[in-house]
Formats: C-alpha cells, sequence, structure tokens
C-alpha cells in the first residue's frame, strides 16, 4: 500500500516537472515579426526607424533600421505589440500587431509629409581653423575674443598654442614664428 502510495505521489511529481518545463520552454520560445517598408511610389525605404513599442503603454523594446530593400525583423516572444515607423520628411506610422506565432505584416507604406515655408534664412560662418599642407591658419575674425579682446586672448584661443604671461609656445615644441 505504501508503495502504490509513493509511485502515485512521484507519477504526481513527474506530471507536474513536465508541465513545469513545458511552460518554460514555450514562454522562452521566440517568434519572427517581420516585414518591408515602402515609400508612396512602392520604392523601398532605405534606413527608415522601426521602433516596436508594447501595446498597452508604447514602453519601447526595441529598434532598428530598414536594410536596402527596406525590410526589417525581429524576433519576439507572443504577444500585442505597436510597430512605430519614422522616416525624416514623412508622417509616422503606427502598427498594432498581435504576434501569436511567425508573423509578416507584408508592405507598409509612408506617406510623405511636406511643410511649406514662408522663408529660409541660409546662414554660414568660415571655419576658425584651417589645415593646410606645411601649416595651420587661425582665422581671427570669426571669434568672440576678437569682438573687444587682447590679442593674447586671441591667441589664447589658438588650438596648440600654449600662451603665458611674456611668453608664447607651442604645446611640446621650443622655437616658433607668430605672423599677425
Amino acid at each position: 500500500m505504501k508503495e502504490n502510495l509513493l509511485n502515485n505521489v512521484r507519477k504526481r511529481v513527474m506530471v507536474w516537472m513536465a508541465l513545469a518545463s513545458m511552460a518554460t520552454f514555450l514562454s522562452a520560445q521566440t517568434y519572427r515579426l517581420s516585414g518591408c517598408v515602402q515609400d508612396e511610389n512602392r520604392q523601398p525605404v532605405e534606413v527608415a526607424n522601426v521602433l516596436l513599442k508594447q501595446a498597452k503603454d508604447s514602453t519601447y523594446i526595441t529598434g532598428m533600421l530598414t536594410d536596402t530593400q527596406g525590410c526589417f525583423s525581429f524576433d519576439q516572444p507572443l504577444g500585442e505589440y505597436l510597430l512605430h515607423i519614422t522616416l525624416i520628411g514623412s508622417e509616422d506610422l503606427y502598427v498594432p500587431v498581435v504576434l501569436q506565432g511567425n508573423k509578416n505584416v507584408g508592405e507598409l507604406t509612408l506617406k510623405s509629409s511636406s511643410a511649406l515655408l514662408d522663408e529660409v534664412t541660409v546662414t554660414a560662418a568660415r571655419p576658425v581653423i584651417k589645415r593646410l599642407v606645411d601649416r595651420v591658419v587661425f582665422d581671427a575674425h570669426n571669434t568672440i575674443a576678437s569682438a573687444g579682446g587682447s590679442a593674447l586672448d586671441l591667441l589664447r584661443e589658438v588650438p596648440g598654442l600654449q600662451v603665458g604671461q611674456n611668453s608664447i609656445g607651442i604645446i611640446g615644441k621650443g622655437g616658433i614664428k607668430v605672423y599677425i
């Protein structure tokens, strides 16, 4: 009688262990979520941002850029997700996805967004430092120190120069010429 009871307990423990290991195996299994992004002309969109978020609260999970064919793929466990696809010059695209196995969402089309500007002003400044073959040129016109500072203030801005109270030197070298 004790042996039957002991065998019964062993069988039940084995069944519960098998069920627990199956649940662990199934929860660790991932499935492929894939698709491709195209523009309104049905051309693949390279380097679009594809973000995978939790559907319930839009929490970021992972993200990637589309490849040269405009395609992406994620390996994720079962669940409800939100694909968020962005590209500069296009409207953001949101696609809810329920992942119950491998899933291809197909071709997703981004719509272009246009914003008309009344006026555009383009400004540019020359670089402060220009590296030539035989020398480095520092353009003092493009520095803040040129608007009211002394010559020593300007020289303190030059990279690689060491300016003291009564001396000017190049860091790591001696005997320099300064042309003003």
